[in-house]
């Protein structure tokens, strides 16, 4: 089997959706998101409930004002929390000195081993080292460890060389998602 060679400049549009693939997978990140969706809700009928065992009423205007503002809170906050954390990571990214994260690589896969090249690094890395491989729309995610992974976008790679690298990966029984 020959060598698959690729050569690609890896950009903000790709750290960034590393970034939202990773938060759509990510256990801990659903769990605090959820959270944070509920947390101000919760708090507001625990202020009713409050207010209702000590006054023995509840003024149905500020019942209502409540009740609304949960709903909306409940309905638009994960999207604007997706949207803060992105920026977030966006601007942590552009306060680095991104050159070691945004370059153009160089990626060689064996059938054993994978090599990355850039003008920062270099790493030869075991196929059977490779946690998983996650085969989205427009990318392939090849994780080294379970929070990092090597990103291609799919328009840089040939039908053929798309079918020959998951075929690889998937005589390593690796996880392909």
């Amino acid at each position: 089997m020959e060598n698959i060679k690729i050569t690609y400049n890896f950009d903000e549009k790709d750290y960034l959706a590393f970034q939202k693939h990773y938060m759509s997978n990510s256990k801990k990140y659903k769990k605090i998101k959820l959270l944070r969706t509920f947390l101000f809700p919760i708090i507001f009928l625990c202020f009713l409930l409050f207010k209702y065992f000590h006054k023995g009423q509840i003024d149905l205007i500020f019942f209502w004002i409540l009740f609304i503002f949960s709903v909306l809170w409940i309905l638009l906050y994960p999207k604007f929390f997706d949207k803060r954390v992105l920026k977030n990571a966006l601007n942590t990214l552009k306060l680095w000195n991104n050159k070691s994260i945004l370059w153009e690589q160089s990626l060689e896969i064996s059938k054993d081993y994978l090599f990355l090249k850039s003008s920062s690094i270099e790493q030869k890395i075991k196929l059977e080292k490779i946690y998983k491989v996650c085969n989205e729309k427009d990318y392939i995610f090849i994780y080294i460890t379970t929070i990092s992974a090597i990103v291609i976008k799919k328009s840089y790679l040939k039908k053929e060389d798309l079918e020959k690298i998951l075929k690889i990966f998937w005589l390593f029984h690796l996880k392909i998602i």
